[in-house]
């Protein structure tokens, strides 16, 4: 579209600005890799995600809003809220990217912060920022609802929003969309929050102007045929929860805060029965083919009658078997209120089975939980402690300081099931090699930006794999997850969801360049510069990271817990420890990197284009070596 918004919420003003140069975009393309080089630009050693002279860019990709299958990804860029060294990146879907594009604008500058809460009205080139009071301490769903209401157009009007856990600024607080599709990693929500940001509304009535339009629609059909043609996509509909059945038999769902593995099957075979009498209608995003959001009307159980509209999947753990809570129907309930409240399940649902699991230990007393009874699969409690979190009351008030944080405080730090001191989602994942590993060294925005490169249990032809990897060895493990990442970090810039470029789906290397060429009319690239892109986004990630205090020993900082073999169930005896530094030295070594600090080496920066790249205000410039203290700290661990 060639133009963003530029917010100053300080002063409450909106202005065009254009795009970068064509040269930048070819190089960052969109989405997350074209905010990370904004970000770049911009950021300083100490600043605060938080403080008002922190940007956040939320853009687009080129892809996004076109007729490209599930092209409805847009992206939140800024810094971790609660990693320090991290930049901060989440995406979302649902219609809000699309109908951002068809108002004519490919994303939006945050700057400065209200003195009062307000909302920013979208309506193509009609821009407003709005006194937001009365939506203000009103949940994700009712905010949606009153604003499209308000601005009499239920139809055609998408709401980005934050509930109370934003407002109140609490770790993992999320900025949803249509309903409850979550950007709900890197704590941005938090942000909004802090910036007294309580919407963003949105009404596009254009489309997306095609550079090439004959090439674009064969890039098109292609793309769609492969993605009719997968043979389970109708099973892929509500997939967040019709796959957690086959998550329990895998050893990926959690269970009493990571400690009673053995209870996964029994739990998942119990979710299979009750979903199978569930009402479940599937929901989609723009131009989406599988729908795996969903709206149900729970018919079983205490909860019976009760309807829940979002994705389930992780969140369903989180608040089901992780806190001792056998009955579906009343996880699902919970994920609901979770959703409602714009808030993170991988960090509030871990802080709270933290909390259960040393009342049950005895670490915690009657008295420390202020009369609150935390035994395993005590509903009434989970929702009262939820609500004390949010309100920052008694108990509440210490665990809204964060996991490690309020362990600290409560003496309670080694059952913090943490990576990095934060929370995290996607399953259990020791039960998976690349999976846990791509968390904690390879997710250059911190673990909770979900990169999910693949488990290696399926072929994966496009990363060179024709053959199912052992989920439980290391063996090409750190070379799966270097050759994913750099796919994944190039297909997270053009505005597709990850779910229709991957997934079984071949020749995405050769076909994801074409639309985009044909999409913004560059003839000569392809795959190779494709794969560039995805590298050199990985390594401005790692410059970032150094420039902001990253050191070696971080890439073990882990709950000791997630490191030792799984004592139980279907992964029993799988261990990410022993195979930790290797991984870690492979994986360095893929990238040229050097393998015992984590800084590029000269020749990997010359080779994705960052060779003497600044970073920051204060031109700070890759030549950096870590000082003797962070080599000893990694020779410690």
């Amino acid at each position: 579209m060639g133009r963003v918004l530029e917010v100053d919420l300080s002063a409450r003003i909106a202005r065009e600005a254009p795009l970068p140069p064509e040269e930048d975009l070819r190089t960052w393309i969109g989405c997350a890799g074209l905010g990370l080089h904004l970000l770049a630009r911009e950021v300083t050693p100490h600043i605060k995600p938080t403080d008002a002279a922190c940007p956040q860019f939320i853009l687009t990709g080129p892809l996004t809003g076109t007729l490209i299958p599930q092209s409805s990804n847009w992206t939140i860029v800024g810094l971790h809220t609660g990693i320090p060294y991290h930049v901060g990146v989440t995406h979302a879907h649902g219609y809000w990217g699309a109908r951002l594009k068809h108002a004519g604008w490919d994303g939006i500058i945050l700057r400065g912060s209200a003195s009062a809460p307000v909302y920013l009205w979208i309506d193509d080139d009609k821009v407003e920022l709005r006194d937001a009071s009365r939506y203000w301490g009103r949940d994700i769903f009712d905010t949606t609802r009153r604003i499209r209401q308000d601005h009499e157009d239920s139809e055609n009007i998408s709401v980005a929003c934050i509930g109370p856990g934003g407002e109140n600024q609490l770790p993992g607080a999320s900025i949803r969309c249509d309903m409850a599709y979550g950007a709900s990693k890197s704590g941005q929500g938090e942000v909004w929050g802090a910036k007294k940001l309580k919407a963003i509304a949105v009404r596009g009535t254009g489309t997306v102007p095609i550079a090439d339009p004959e090439r674009f629609a064969a890039a098109c059909q292609t793309w769609t045929d492969k993605v009719y043609n997968v043979p389970d996509l109708a099973a892929r509909e509500c997939e967040g929860l019709l796959l957690m059945p086959l998550f329990a038999k895998l050893g990926l769902v959690p269970c009493r805060n990571f400690t009673a593995p053995e209870l996964q099957v029994r739990w998942g075979e119990r979710l299979a029965a009750d979903m199978a009498q569930w009402k479940m209608e599937p929901v989609g995003s723009w131009q989406c083919v599988m729908r795996c959001h969903h709206e149900t009307t729970i018919t079983t159980g205490p909860m019976a009658g009760a309807k829940v509209t979002g994705y389930g999947g992780e969140i369903i753990e989180e608040f089901g078997p992780n806190l001792g809570i056998e009955d579906p129907g009343t996880a699902l309930a919970l994920c609901g209120m979770v959703d409602g409240l714009g808030l993170d399940s991988g960090e509030v649902g871990r802080i709270i089975a933290m909390a259960m699991e040393a009342y049950n230990e005895g670490a915690l007393t009657k008295d420390q939980t202020d009369g609150l009874d935390l035994s395993w699969g005590n509903v009434e409690a989970v929702i009262e402690l939820l609500n004390k979190i949010v309100h920052r009351d008694g108990l509440g008030a210490i665990l809204a300081k964060g996991l490690r944080p309020a362990a600290r405080e409560l003496g309670i730090e080694r059952m913090a099931v943490h990576i990095k001191g934060v929370g995290f989602n996607d399953h259990d994942q020791r039960a998976l090699l690349p999976m846990i590993f791509q968390s904690l060294v390879a997710s250059g925005a911190g673990p909770t930006w979900q990169i999910n490169v693949g488990t290696a249990r399926a072929p994966n032809p496009d990363l060179g794999f024709p053959e199912p990897l052992d989920p439980g060895t290391p063996d090409h493990k750190a070379e799966f997850v270097y050759k994913g990442q750099v796919k994944k970090m190039w297909e997270d810039s053009v505005g597709v969801c990850m779910f229709a470029t991957g997934r079984g789906f071949s020749g995405m290397w050769e076909l994801v360049p074409e639309a985009v060429a044909a999409a913004v009319g560059w003839d000569d690239f392809g795959r190779d510069e494709a794969r560039l892109v995805g590298e050199r986004i990985i390594t401005l990630q790692r410059l970032i990271a150094l420039y902001r205090g990253y050191e070696p020993a971080c890439d073990f900082d882990i709950a000791e817990r997630l490191l030792e073999p799984i004592p139980a169930g279907p992964a029993k005896g799988r261990a990410l420890g022993p195979h930790l530094a290797t991984l870690r030295e492979e994986y360095y070594t893929h990238l040229g990197w050097d393998p015992a600090t984590g800084v590029p080496r000269a020749e990997a920066l010359e080779r994705v284009g960052l060779a003497g790249q600044p970073i920051g205000k204060t031109a700070w410039r890759v030549d950096f070596v870590p000082p003797a203290s962070a080599r000893e700290g990694l020779s410690a661990h």
